[in-house]
């Protein structure tokens, strides 16, 4: 039970004060042997003991009077959405300083019933209990942009322009550490944290390494902070459907041109609904360029994929967009997706290397096109000749050369290198045959190579097959990476994420994180004594064509990304052509959608799409919630569907009555007996006859 009063608590000793009274008077007479009074002493010995029972419970209903006085004067809250169960310790007391994590992500627009979101549902209830409890400090963090945003009322909270929908996932961990920040430099005492997610794993990420860092900042705070989570209701609303475009072709044909689609549509668990097994048809809705067609689809497994499937185009197009959606379920942010199209750009790729052999090799690698309407150019140069490349027409940079310093001030080739992977280039770095010492002490990108070694076993251990340069193919096969043999390797260290592992742990493909374009360090070369990288030549292939591709998306007239990936200040030029009503115009890079930018005369289009990872439902549990914030008091609250009020309630009016109650029958008790007034008449009666006849 928490008090809004906690202060009146202290005053709880003071319903000893009948007892002490009681006892004080017991003291104030003396007992005194008087022969008459014998038989009076005899008469009330057979009523002592409902005496003694009588005069106890006067004094307890005295001291639950007072009991109940100070509790109504406190102002005890109860919780309202757990059944009347106690929010917290007898003596806890109330915070007057409130950090609400708001998740915006697509998973938290699931329905909790008459049209209500997830989002819209748990803030509300945050809002009304903070109102209850009259939180004077209320602080917002949201999922779209860093930094706290303070409230002054806890009723303005709904109505601030961050708290709508968005198609970003949500990073948790960022959250939670920027609302430790926030308590560190203003100071607080007492925090309640309260955190309105629906626990997805993708948001939450509990294998990051900075949930380890702010648990010791948490531990040392102690009970200065409460995490308060709200559970999203257990009742599922209806099934789940979510449609992605996976691929989008222009075709160009004699007689007619148009567009060949690919997209799958899936149904997924959604709370205890189980998905179908049988077939079932789904009604799919296409937009392209403003022409709505349908078509129907059949789910076997919960699982369509529609591959190729061609759109014509009337007249000469070469840039368009469009949408893809179903109809309305459970949760409608994933029932949509854009796509953007248009002429494929012309994937350059450079070479910069002195070494003709390895570099014949990726030159055959990187110049076959996978696509017989684009021509892939290939370009070998030396290090030398660097200031020569035409930066703004190429996709591939394969770098088998000794490495720039890393100074962007005062290297050109650095920080051309920079600039190329900021508008979305992708480069791999090969190691020389010959580590130079400025390539082991200048750091490029955050990382340096180490020294050649010899791995005790020349397969390759482990490798990322699920995304990147390495992933399976769209059938789902793997490809054949356990059949490369790597006879040396120079092992990067640095701040990257290791693509594939050698049999004593040592990276051989490594990615290091940039807000764009890719960059990748291969820690072996195409050379035979080297690695089987030439002679098993798909691995090679796929991987240079995967890279080129990526690199090829920021020179074409059409581009795609997913929510948040974007810089903000470069989203917010955009031209708005396709996306979902009432959305932020500053917030466009959060949400899904197809947008145009660049000058008139070559205007390039730009689909945003939101992340995969919001279409897996899993979510976090209460014990793994409680392990991330270990150290620090953690309450969770399920919420009910049609509960729209506040999590809390006042009670004080309950202990006025019991104070009134207890006032009633200590009253009553304290009235004189029926009986002995009664005796008391007819012994005072016998007394005057008696007198009488004396007389």
């Amino acid at each position: 039970m928490n008090f809004l009063q906690p202060w009146m608590i202290l005053a709880l000793p003071l319903a000893v004060l009948p007892i002490i009274i009681h006892l004080i008077n017991q003291r104030r007479y003396q007992s005194t042997p008087w022969a008459a009074m014998q038989f009076l002493l005899a008469a009330s010995r057979m009523n002592r003991g409902y005496a003694k029972i009588r005069q106890w419970l006067i004094l307890a209903l005295r001291a639950l009077a007072i009991v109940a006085l100070v509790f109504a004067i406190g102002r005890p809250l109860l919780n309202s959405s757990m059944g009347g169960a106690m929010l917290g310790t007898l003596f806890g007391t109330r915070s007057t300083n409130a950090i609400i994590l708001l998740d915006r992500s697509p998973s938290m627009q699931k329905s909790v019933g008459d049209g209500v979101t997830w989002l819209d549902r748990s803030l509300q209830q945050v809002s009304a209990t903070l109102q209850t409890t009259g939180v004077s400090k209320i602080a917002l963090i949201e999922s779209n942009h860093a930094g706290a945003i303070e409230v002054d009322d806890a009723k303005l909270l709904l109505t601030q322009a961050e708290i709508g929908p968005s198609d970003k996932t949500a990073d948790l961990p960022g959250m939670v550490e920027e609302a430790v920040r926030y308590i560190e430099d203003n100071q607080l005492a007492q925090v309640d944290l309260w955190v309105c997610s629906d626990g997805n794993r993708s948001d939450w990420n509990p294998t990051d390494g900075r949930w380890k860092t702010m648990q010791q900042t948490l531990a040392e705070m102690g009970h200065r902070v409460r995490v308060r989570y709200l559970h999203p209701p257990k009742e599922a609303t209806g099934n789940n459907r979510f449609i992605t475009v996976d691929e989008v072709k222009v075709d160009r044909g004699k007689d007619e041109s148009g567009i060949s689609l690919s997209f799958t549509v899936t149904e997924q668990q959604f709370g205890e609904k189980e998905v179908p097994t049988e077939a079932m048809t789904v009604p799919v809705a296409i937009n392209l360029l403003g022409t709505r067609s349908s078509m129907e689809v059949t789910l076997q497994g919960g699982v369509a994929q529609i591959v190729d499937y061609h759109l014509p185009i009337a007249g000469k197009v070469t840039q368009g967009y469009g949408s893809i959606s179903i109809p309305a379920d459970g949760n409608d942010s994933d029932n949509i997706d854009y796509f953007a199209f248009g002429q494929p750009p012309a994937k350059a790729t450079v070479i910069i290397s002195t070494d003709e052999d390895a570099a014949r090799v990726m030159e055959l690698a990187a110049g076959v096109s996978a696509n017989p309407f684009v021509e892939n150019t290939v370009e070998q140069i030396t290090p030398q000749q660097i200031g020569a490349i035409r930066w703004d027409e190429t996709s591939l940079v394969l770098w088998h050369a000794p490495l720039p310093s890393g100074d962007l001030e005062s290297d050109s080739d650095a920080a051309a290198l920079d600039a190329f992977v900021q508008r979305g280039g992708t480069v791999i770095f090969f190691p020389t045959a010959t580590i130079a010492e400025q390539d082991v002490a200048d750091s490029l990108f955050g990382c340096v190579w180490t020294q050649w070694s010899v791995p005790p076993e020349p397969d390759v251990a482990s490798w990322r097959g699920d995304s990147d340069l390495l992933a399976a193919t769209l059938s789902g096969s793997s490809l054949p990476i356990g059949q490369l043999k790597i006879y040396r390797n120079v092992p990067v260290n640095g701040d990257a994420t290791t693509l594939a592992r050698l049999s004593d742990d040592a990276p051989l493909l490594s990615r290091v994180a940039t807000p764009s374009g890719g960059v990748y360090f291969c820690g072996t070369t195409t050379r035979a004594e080297d690695s089987t990288l030439a002679a098993n030549g798909i691995v090679l292939y796929v991987m240079l064509q995967r890279a080129l591709a990526d690199g090829a998306e920021s020179l074409g007239s059409t581009n795609a990304a997913v929510a948040g990936q974007v810089d903000r200040q470069r989203a917010e030029t955009w031209v708005t052509k396709l996306s979902a009503d009432e959305r932020l115009s500053t917030e466009k890079s959060f949400d899904a959608g197809v947008y145009q930018y660049g000058d008139e005369e070559s205007p390039r289009l730009i689909a945003v799409s939101r992340s995969a990872a919001e279409t897996k439902t899993e979510a976090l549990d209460d014990d793994e919630l409680r392990a991330l914030f270990a150290g620090v008091p953690f309450e969770s609250y399920q919420s009910e569907s049609a509960n729209t009020s506040s999590l809390v309630e006042e009670v004080w009016h309950i202990f006025w009555i019991g104070m009134l109650l207890a006032m009633f029958g200590e009253a009553l008790l304290c009235l004189p007996r029926v009986e002995a007034k009664t005796q008391r008449m007819a012994f005072t009666g016998s007394s005057a006859t008696s007198t009488e006849k004396a007389a």
